[in-house]
This record gives C-alpha cells, structure tokens and sequence, in this order.
C-alpha cells in the first residue's frame, strides 16, 4: 500500500499471494505516473520484498 502521509490517501495498493519486487515496483510506478514522483519515501519497516527464482 503507498499512502499519502499528509492527506492520509491511499494511493495504490496491490493484492499478491507473495511479496515480491516485482510486485511493489509496478505499484510504485503505477502511483507515480498518476499522482507524481515524491522525493522522499517513509517506510514501516516491515518485511523485506524478494526476487522470485
């Protein structure tokens, strides 16, 4: 999930079986493209997104 820390808006979310880089990066770019670039990005710090072999 990426969510506007100021306006609390969820930007974009995605919904997958197994967290992937993939998966988080073609969410963020989703986001990006119809909302803009941020500058700075907040994590939570929560488990890490891995390539799928």
């Amino acid at each position: 999930m990426i969510l506007d820390d100021a306006s609390r808006l969820i930007v974009r979310w995605a919904r997958t079986p197994t967290a992937t880089a993939e998966v988080a990066w073609t969410t963020f770019e989703t986001a990006g493209r119809r909302y803009g670039f941020s500058k700075q990005i907040l994590t939570d710090h929560r488990t890490q997104f891995t390539k799928v072999q």
